[in-house]
Protein backbone atom coordinates (compact mmCIF):
# COMPACT_ATOMS: atom_id res chain seq x y z
CA UNK A 1 0.00 0.00 0.00
CA UNK A 2 2.94 2.29 0.62
CA UNK A 3 4.50 1.80 -2.83
CA UNK A 4 3.67 4.37 -5.46
CA UNK A 5 3.21 3.11 -9.02
CA UNK A 6 6.17 3.03 -11.38
CA UNK A 7 4.91 5.85 -13.60
CA UNK A 8 4.47 8.25 -10.69
CA UNK A 9 7.88 7.31 -9.27
CA UNK A 10 9.35 7.91 -12.73
CA UNK A 11 7.62 11.31 -12.91
CA UNK A 12 9.20 12.23 -9.56
CA UNK A 13 12.60 11.09 -10.80
CA UNK A 14 12.24 13.21 -13.92
CA UNK A 15 11.47 16.22 -11.77
CA UNK A 16 14.38 15.46 -9.42
CA UNK A 17 16.97 15.42 -12.22
CA UNK A 18 15.42 18.12 -14.38
CA UNK A 19 17.90 20.85 -15.18
CA UNK A 20 20.98 18.75 -14.40
CA UNK A 21 22.59 17.69 -17.66
CA UNK A 22 24.61 15.01 -15.81
CA UNK A 23 21.50 12.94 -15.15
CA UNK A 24 18.92 11.26 -17.34
CA UNK A 25 15.78 9.48 -16.16
CA UNK A 26 15.35 6.27 -18.13
CA UNK A 27 12.16 4.23 -18.55
CA UNK A 28 14.20 1.13 -19.37
CA UNK A 29 13.05 -0.88 -16.36
CA UNK A 30 9.44 0.29 -16.64
CA UNK A 31 9.21 -0.64 -20.30
CA UNK A 32 10.78 -4.07 -19.89
CA UNK A 33 8.22 -6.86 -19.48
CA UNK A 34 8.15 -8.90 -16.27
CA UNK A 35 10.39 -8.67 -13.24
CA UNK A 36 13.32 -6.31 -13.63
CA UNK A 37 16.73 -7.29 -12.27
CA UNK A 38 19.65 -4.91 -11.85
CA UNK A 39 21.98 -7.21 -13.77
CA UNK A 40 19.71 -7.09 -16.83
CA UNK A 41 19.62 -3.29 -16.72
CA UNK A 42 23.40 -3.12 -16.42
CA UNK A 43 23.88 -5.57 -19.32
CA UNK A 44 21.66 -3.42 -21.48
CA UNK A 45 23.39 -0.20 -20.45
CA UNK A 46 26.83 -1.75 -21.09
CA UNK A 47 25.68 -2.82 -24.57
CA UNK A 48 24.17 0.59 -25.28
CA UNK A 49 27.15 2.52 -23.87
CA UNK A 50 30.17 0.22 -24.22
CA UNK A 51 32.75 2.85 -23.27
CA UNK A 52 30.80 4.57 -20.49
CA UNK A 53 31.79 4.39 -16.84
CA UNK A 54 28.77 2.90 -15.10
CA UNK A 55 28.19 3.44 -11.39
CA UNK A 56 25.66 1.66 -9.23
CA UNK A 57 24.87 3.66 -6.10
CA UNK A 58 23.32 1.89 -3.11
CA UNK A 59 22.95 2.64 0.56
CA UNK A 60 24.80 0.59 3.15
CA UNK A 61 21.43 -0.84 4.19
CA UNK A 62 21.62 -2.93 0.99
CA UNK A 63 24.90 -4.66 1.96
CA UNK A 64 23.34 -7.60 3.85
CA UNK A 65 21.03 -8.29 0.88
CA UNK A 66 23.67 -8.24 -1.87
CA UNK A 67 24.33 -11.96 -1.59
CA UNK A 68 20.70 -12.55 -2.62
CA UNK A 69 20.86 -10.36 -5.74
CA UNK A 70 20.68 -12.10 -9.08
CA UNK A 71 24.20 -12.41 -10.57
CA UNK A 72 25.86 -10.11 -8.03
CA UNK A 73 29.35 -11.04 -9.31
CA UNK A 74 28.38 -9.99 -12.81
CA UNK A 75 26.87 -6.77 -11.49
CA UNK A 76 30.19 -5.98 -9.83
CA UNK A 77 32.01 -6.63 -13.11
CA UNK A 78 29.68 -4.44 -15.18
CA UNK A 79 29.95 -1.31 -13.07
CA UNK A 80 31.64 0.41 -10.19
CA UNK A 81 29.55 -0.39 -7.15
CA UNK A 82 29.36 2.60 -4.80
CA UNK A 83 28.04 2.41 -1.26
CA UNK A 84 26.66 5.44 0.56
CA UNK A 85 26.95 5.05 4.34
CA UNK A 86 23.61 5.19 6.16
CA UNK A 87 23.19 5.58 9.90
CA UNK A 88 22.68 2.31 11.74
CA UNK A 89 24.04 0.07 8.98
CA UNK A 90 27.42 -1.65 9.04
CA UNK A 91 30.04 -1.02 6.42
CA UNK A 92 31.57 -4.47 6.94
CA UNK A 93 31.39 -7.29 4.42
CA UNK A 94 31.67 -5.05 1.38
CA UNK A 95 32.05 -6.85 -1.94
CA UNK A 96 35.44 -6.56 -3.66
CA UNK A 97 35.91 -3.55 -5.93
CA UNK A 98 33.30 -1.57 -3.99
CA UNK A 99 33.85 2.14 -3.48
CA UNK A 100 32.53 3.99 -0.45
CA UNK A 101 31.32 7.57 -0.60
CA UNK A 102 33.15 9.78 1.85
CA UNK A 103 31.65 12.77 3.55
CA UNK A 104 28.74 13.66 5.76
CA UNK A 105 25.31 12.66 4.53
CA UNK A 106 21.92 13.50 5.97
CA UNK A 107 19.94 10.58 7.39
CA UNK A 108 17.29 10.61 4.65
CA UNK A 109 15.42 7.55 3.47
CA UNK A 110 12.44 7.14 1.19
CA UNK A 111 10.47 5.47 4.00
CA UNK A 112 11.21 8.42 6.32
CA UNK A 113 10.08 10.85 3.61
CA UNK A 114 6.84 8.92 3.07
CA UNK A 115 6.23 8.85 6.84
CA UNK A 116 6.83 12.60 7.12
CA UNK A 117 4.33 13.30 4.33
CA UNK A 118 1.81 10.98 6.00
CA UNK A 119 2.20 12.94 9.29
CA UNK A 120 1.80 16.22 7.44
CA UNK A 121 5.41 17.27 8.08
CA UNK A 122 7.36 19.25 5.51
CA UNK A 123 9.82 17.39 3.29
CA UNK A 124 11.30 20.63 2.00
CA UNK A 125 15.08 20.27 1.58
CA UNK A 126 14.73 16.47 1.66
CA UNK A 127 13.52 16.28 -1.94
CA UNK A 128 13.63 18.87 -4.75
CA UNK A 129 10.81 21.43 -4.73
CA UNK A 130 9.36 20.01 -7.97
CA UNK A 131 9.07 16.61 -6.27
CA UNK A 132 7.41 18.20 -3.21
CA UNK A 133 4.81 19.77 -5.51
CA UNK A 134 4.22 16.47 -7.32
CA UNK A 135 3.71 14.62 -4.01
CA UNK A 136 1.32 17.32 -2.82
CA UNK A 137 -0.61 17.62 -6.12
CA UNK A 138 -1.05 13.85 -6.43
CA UNK A 139 -1.78 13.38 -2.72
CA UNK A 140 0.87 10.69 -2.43
CA UNK A 141 1.72 8.92 0.84
CA UNK A 142 -1.31 10.22 2.74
Amino acid sequence: DDITGALKRFAMLQRAVSGNRNFYASRMEIDRQGVSYSVETLRRLRKQYPKAALYFLAGSDAIPELKTWKCIDEILSLCTFVIAPRPGFSMRSLPKKTKVLRGEFPAISSSAIRAAVRRGDSVRYLVPEAVCRFIRNHKLYQ
